[in-house]
């Protein structure tokens, strides 16, 4: 189901008939079941799931404590799923992360009045209301009613126009994907559906030494594939005055954003070295990379501090440029590049800026990470990322670059810049306490979604 349901069924009771709509059950016919056996039922299942004995699960204990992972929450689903005639997201667990509230939120999706008792103290879940087990209308009548138009009303008062949203534009772009050393690549490889993730390459690092099967397995990554850019070495350093020794001991992710920040404002149709002294701001989403332990001693210089400092890594490109907006890099993991994108339109809007920089880079050089996130039951043992389907077991890590040009959208329409796409709403939030600090939150997405497009909607 996706998140955008709620706006369609704004409260609980129309929603939880919508969800018996679609399990085929009336709430009002359901046989009765107290929620203590259906809590019984979950805790059994749970500890069957995780190789526990039902008297080791704490009601009260977060799954991730118990030692629950993606993989073991989207089988543990999928059983609950068949036993209870649902069709259950493997997320719910993120929103109801212990059995106590997960098992208010089984009987609130069954249709039955929850009597579970929830502590609402700091160690223990949120209080969860009931639902009525009686619902006025159908599901098909939520859908007839969620679809109508109302009738045009005729009034005699005029509301003044509600003023235009802002709006960014995009009017230039670069970056470099796996088997794709431009754009046009990139594009090219999505129309044919080509396949650009190969098995890990010697020159990052000896996979037979790393891999092995077993998940569990120590040192070892589960996952033999990934998205490479192979010209991630390539880099002219004359071209933007670093010496050549220097060069060597920059981050590939330092060299590989200053070229693609160099390539972006020239596909917008502006001479790069004209911005000298302009209130440009540099934003990019990162992450301190691993090619320090390549070094050696080599590493122990001021070159290499400079070469693997993350923070240097914006300021690469406005040094060379002499560029004085903001430049800042920024870490929220997966989502750093939207988040640099978002604080880029934000710094344009607040006139901190007159045109931005925003973007990511990632570049993998050892086992290190790889092994790490295999550790964590975060990869793939396929080497496939099946989104939004069934076989999904994990992600493959891939590099990449890319950078955009933003400027405010009046000020491209006035000065004929090519605007490539405009950029018309964004936020940022957090997930908040969820089934694991790495876990998402689903309900916080959809209330960003929501923010956002309340805050941006003309």
């Amino acid at each position: 189901m996706e998140a955008t349901l709620i706006y369609r069924y704004p409260q609980l009771t129309a929603f939880a008939e919508f969800i018996a709509g679609l399990v085929n059950l009336k709430p009002t016919a359901l046989p009765t079941l107290a929620s203590d056996d259906v809590l019984t039922q979950l805790r059994q299942t749970l500890a069957a799931e995780l190789y526990l004995v039902a008297e080791q699960v704490d009601d009260h204990a977060a799954f991730i404590d118990l030692g629950m992972d993606s993989i073991s929450a989207v089988t543990w689903i999928r059983k609950i799923n068949k036993q209870f005639g649902l069709d259950l997201g493997a997320t719910s667990i993120y929103s109801h992360p212990n059995l106590r509230a997960f098992t208010a939120f089984v009987c609130a999706s069954c249709g039955q009045d929850s009597v579970l008792t929830l502590e609402s103290d700091n160690e223990h879940a949120t209080p969860v209301e009931p639902i009525p087990t009686e619902v006025k209308l159908t599901p098909q009548l939520m859908r007839v009613f969620s679809t109508q138009t109302a009738p045009p009303v005729v009034t005699n008062t005029t509301k003044p126009d509600k003023p235009t949203p802002p709006a960014i534009a995009v009017i230039g772009m670069a970056g470099q994907f796996p088997q794709a050393e431009n754009l046009a690549a990139y594009w090219q490889h999505l129309a044919e559906g080509n396949d650009c993730v190969i098995e890990i390459p010697a020159e990052r690092f000896d996979l037979h030494a790393y891999y092995h099967p077993d998940r569990q397995k120590p040192g070892k990554t589960v996952c033999p594939r990934m998205g490479v850019l192979t010209t991630a070495a390539l880099f002219d350093p004359l071209f933007f005055n670093i010496s050549p020794f220097e060069a060597e001991l920059m981050d590939p992710q330092q060299r590989l954003f200053l070229m693609a920040s160099w390539q972006c404002i020239e596909n917008a149709g502006i001479n790069p070295l004209t911005l000298s002294g302009q209130a440009c701001g540099v934003f990019v989403g990162c992450e301190e990379g691993d090619y320090a332990k390549l070094l050696d001693e080599q590493g122990l210089t001021a070159s290499a501090l400079l070469g693997e400092s993350p923070a240097l890594l914006p300021a690469r490109i406005a040094y060379y440029l002499n560029l004085k907006g903001p430049c800042l890099a920024i870490d929220t993991a997966c989502s750093s590049a939207l988040v640099a994108l978002a604080q880029a339109c934000d710094s344009l809007l607040l006139g901190h800026c007159d045109l931005a920089i925003a973007g990511g880079v990632y570049v993998i050089t050892g086992p290190e990470i790889h092994v790490k996130m295999s550790q964590s039951g975060m990869l793939s043992p396929d080497g496939r990322c099946y989104a939004f389907d069934s076989r999904a077991n994990g992600f493959v890590p891939g590099e990449g670059v890319g950078a955009v040009l933003l400027k405010r959208l009046d000020e491209a329409e006035r000065d004929g810049d090519p605007i490539i796409g405009v950029v018309r709403g964004w936020g940022v939030n957090q997930d908040g306490k969820t089934n694991g600090i790495t876990a998402p939150n689903p309900e916080a997405q959809a209330d960003l979604i929501k923010q956002v497009q309340q805050r941006f909607s003309a």
